[in-house]
């Protein structure tokens, strides 16, 4: 099996996932017009939707019928 490298801008030998967190991280940045990358992955990785080692789960609230 080949191992598979990329190159995405300033960064070599990147994996497959260490090409995707960076394209991930740049497009959000260039889509909400953030000047830099700390701000991009803060958004990402405060998503309930993007699983991350350690992160609670967020459950929806159940909501309480009007009465």
């Amino acid at each position: 099996m080949s191992d598979n490298r990329y190159t995405y801008g300033i960064h070599q030998n990147l994996t497959p996932a260490d090409l995707f967190v960076y394209v991930a991280l740049d497009e959000t940045r260039k889509q909400l017009g953030f000047d830099d990358l700390a701000a991009a992955s803060a958004v990402l990785l405060g998503q309930a939707d993007v699983p991350v080692p350690g992160k609670v789960p967020v459950r929806p609230r159940a909501h309480r019928s009007l009465r």
